[in-house]
């Protein structure tokens, strides 16, 4: 059983493409990356489909529940249509005051957790080179650059030497990054969209530890008025460069009796 400590979402723009969620012993974060309706759309679909199904999933078949995501998918979007990242994590039974962790991660989204030895921040660093170009890009202050960067930048989509992420007609579920982990009974998991952990990364408000640790203690709130602040503070991307002014920033925190 999960229990929810908080799910919190803020839209960057007219329609948020984030989406977060539990069910079973699944908890979910997703990340819609085309800046389209049809991004805030395949993470609708994404979000409801784990609903259902999880439930029907044990903790050993995290695998079995992705492929099945990656088939609901499958052709439900035309071929230039929208990707998303992707955190999915499944709570295994408690033994001895430990709860077992599997984690399947796609894209820049962040799972935050102590476990034991070391606080951990599990994500899908693939995505950085591109990243890194466009940013490139963008300090040329050309906006059609950019957009030409972010087109190449697709076309090593779900490919070896790329970066991967969710897409209903590219296969992806085999290249997810698995990570494994276990955390004391009742310690608190943290799932979060990159839009939420610039208050990390981006704009080094606290690091990574504080950061969980704050959204556990019920905090998350208050993280995204001081995140819209420093992104006000900052509208131009001079001392924080970003291709978004403002992005979607969802989180999610739960924890395992």
């Amino acid at each position: 059983m999960l229990d929810l400590l908080c799910r919190v979402s803020s839209p960057g723009g007219p329609v948020n493409e984030d989406a977060a969620g539990t069910a079973g012993c699944f908890a979910w974060i997703i990340d819609g990356a085309s800046g389209s309706g049809d991004a805030a759309r395949l993470a609708s679909v994404m979000d409801a489909f784990l609903a259902a199904e999880a439930p029907r999933h044990g903790p050993g078949t995290l695998a079995d529940l992705l492929s099945g995501l990656e088939a609901h998918l499958a052709g439900l979007f035309p071929e230039d249509g929208p990707s998303a990242c992707l955190g999915l994590v499944a709570f295994g039974v408690p033994r001895d005051g430990r709860v077992p962790v599997q984690g399947a991660v796609l894209g820049d989204v962040c799972v935050y957790l102590d476990a034991g030895p070391g606080f951990v921040r599990w994500t899908d660093d693939r995505l950085k080179p591109f990243e890194a170009r466009t940013l490139a890009a963008l300090a040329s202050g050309d906006a059609g650059q950019v957009r030409a960067q972010i087109r190449r930048n697709r076309a090593f989509l779900n490919r070896d030497g790329g970066y991967f992420a969710v897409h209903p007609r590219l296969p992806w579920a085999h290249a997810a990054l698995r990570f494994e982990a276990s955390v004391a009974a009742g310690s608190p998991v943290v799932l979060a969209t990159d839009g939420f952990t610039r208050l990390d990364d981006l704009f080094g408000h606290m690091d990574a530890r504080a950061l969980a640790a704050a959204v556990a203690a019920g905090g998350a709130a208050a993280l995204l008025g001081t995140l819209r602040a420093l992104e006000g503070a900052d509208p131009d991307g001079r001392r924080h460069p970003r291709v978004k002014r403002h992005d979607d920033a969802t989180v999610l925190a739960v924890a395992a009796a």
